[in-house]
């Protein structure tokens, strides 16, 4: 030991050498992008030099692929940006909330949806309907589709153009005025769809998490920011699909129903045991009436319990 730090020695040489610590990309990936640990936390935690934890982390290859759903349903469709010229544009399945699309953007357009739309279905996803936001271009392009226009976003619309003590004609109230009008058809659309929210508040709260996780990483690069939102949406994608499995292996518990009892089948079950002369004790209960079939037992007692 010398100064805090083991070390070895060769018998046959005489060499001396520390123990050197293997460290595996994924794990240290994994506590970097999900437990939310800092270069300077994941140096203290391993006790390796910070430059080893960039050289690993560097060394780790992130890629997002839009996966290949078959299936149904709602979409959530929405944009964020995470500084200037760096932004993300991601659609969600509504009911598990699992990424169906996801693509680097660094300004908002609408051909930016329509290649979103486009890639989805070309996977073999089929579009019920979907939730968007403001950009009213976006309501004319996809006319053919059943679209929900968020309430949240709406309300913030028409208090952001009004003012206090405004009458019908100022500029900002009228303009107010003309976005519920063009709005409208859409701010109600999940009434006539089934499973459709009201809002777009699934995916605002899957960017919220997303940002609050680059929050901790200040200074991070454009390549590593991409990479990190890769992994990112690659978790949240494995990590509802453990959900689900999850709930379709306790709703096949659920559903499995109890085999209808035969009292007749009981009695004869009871009478073959008795007559082979079990060192046992068996119990009947049949709605209030008991039967008693006692025997010897060989140090325990053991009831069968019958409810009819």
């Amino acid at each position: 030991m010398h100064k805090g730090v083991q070390l070895y020695k060769c018998m046959a040489c005489g060499h001396q050498f520390r123990g050197k610590v293997y460290l595996e990309h994924s794990v240290v990936w994994g506590a970097y992008t999900e437990e939310k640990q800092t270069i300077r936390e994941l140096s203290l935690r391993y006790k390796v030099s910070e430059s080893t934890i960039k050289r690993l982390l560097k060394d780790v290859s992130v890629e997002w692929k839009n996966p290949k759903v078959v299936g149904h349903g709602v979409v959530n469709l929405d944009a964020t940006y995470f500084g200037r010229n760096c932004g993300v544009i991601a659609a969600l399945d509504t009911s598990t909330g699992s990424p169906l699309y996801m693509k680097h953007i660094s300004h908002e357009r609408a051909s930016d949806y329509e290649d979103a739309v486009h890639e989805m279905e070309k996977n073999g996803y089929v579009l019920d309907g979907m939730v968007i936001d403001s950009m009213q271009t976006l309501f004319k392009v996809f006319a053919g589709y059943k679209i929900q226009m968020c309430q949240y976003h709406m309300c913030a619309i028409v208090r952001r153009k009004i003012a206090k003590k405004t009458y019908y004609t100022h500029q900002r109230t009228r303009s107010a005025m003309l976005s519920i009008e063009f709005y409208l058809p859409y701010l109600f659309t999940y009434q006539h769809v089934g499973g459709m929210p009201n809002t777009n508040n699934k995916i605002e709260g899957t960017f919220t998490d997303l940002k609050k996780n680059l929050d901790n990483h200040s200074g991070m690069t454009k390549e590593n920011r991409k990479r990190f939102i890769n992994g990112f949406f690659l978790a949240l994608g494995s990590k509802l699909e453990r959900s689900v499995q999850k709930l379709e292996k306790k709703q096949v518990t659920r559903d499995v129903k109890p085999v209808p009892f035969n009292f007749e089948f009981a009695i004869l079950f009871l009478m073959e045991l008795l007559s082979s002369r079990a060192p046992l004790c068996f119990r009947l209960r049949c709605k209030g009436t008991h039967y008693f079939y006692p025997g010897k037992t060989a140090g325990r007692n053991l009831s069968l319990q019958f409810d009819l």
